[in-house]
């Protein structure tokens, strides 16, 4: 699993056969709740399907 760190473990993502994983901590998801709302998420992870373009902005 590929991890981008600043100060210590910063973020997490990985690929899978449908989706991407993206681990960031779980504040973030908390801030970002409503962006997230169309995606499958969990207390630590955020999964974006490989068929809907990743929402970067």
């Amino acid at each position: 699993m590929t991890t981008f760190g600043l100060y210590g473990n910063l973020v997490h993502f990985a690929a899978y056969k449908k989706h991407i994983g993206f681990y960031p901590t779980p504040n973030a998801i908390s801030a970002f709740e409503s962006a997230l709302s169309e995606y499958k998420c969990s207390k630590g992870a955020v999964q974006f399907p490989l068929n809907k373009p990743i929402p970067y902005e």
